[in-house]
């Protein structure tokens, strides 16, 4: 149960800090796009055009890292999903043992409870026998 919790915790942060990197990449970037906007009256075409490019290709590379960590963050959360799967299924397999143990410790109880109450009878037959023997010898 531990490690489940923990296993969550741990995919809840890496959601965390997969977004959070989006939110600086995306702020960083419409800063970017700001400064282009306000230079746009300033700056002629060609300085424009570079400062253009220079925002594409930092997108570009932003988009291509939060692709990888997505990804990244994907084969995690599947791996960790899987090794949950398997926690699950052992804890049900140790539940099903363990009730079977406890009906086996009940079938031999209850066994031995027969065999004792057997015994039990066998001498309560053999104490009244002799109860009636002793009763006729008397009379």
């Amino acid at each position: 149960m531990n490690d489940d919790r923990r296993r969550k915790k741990r995919v809840k942060r890496m959601d965390r800090s997969g977004t959070r990197s989006l939110r600086r990449r995306s702020s960083t970037i419409s800063q970017r796009l700001r400064l282009t906007d306000h230079n746009v009256g300033c700056l002629d075409s060609l300085s424009n055009a570079n400062l253009m490019e220079e925002v594409c290709e930092a997108l570009a590379r932003n988009i291509g890292e939060d692709k990888a960590e997505v990804e990244e963050l994907k084969r995690e959360s599947a791996k960790v999903r899987e090794e949950v799967e398997k926690e699950r299924e052992m804890l049900q397999l140790a539940d099903v043992l363990c009730e079977e143990r406890v009906q086996m410790k009940l079938s031999e109880a209850k066994f031995q409870f027969e065999e004792k109450n057997a015994a039990v009878d066998k001498l309560r037959n053999e104490l009244w026998t002799a109860v009636d023997k002793l009763a006729k010898r008397g009379s």
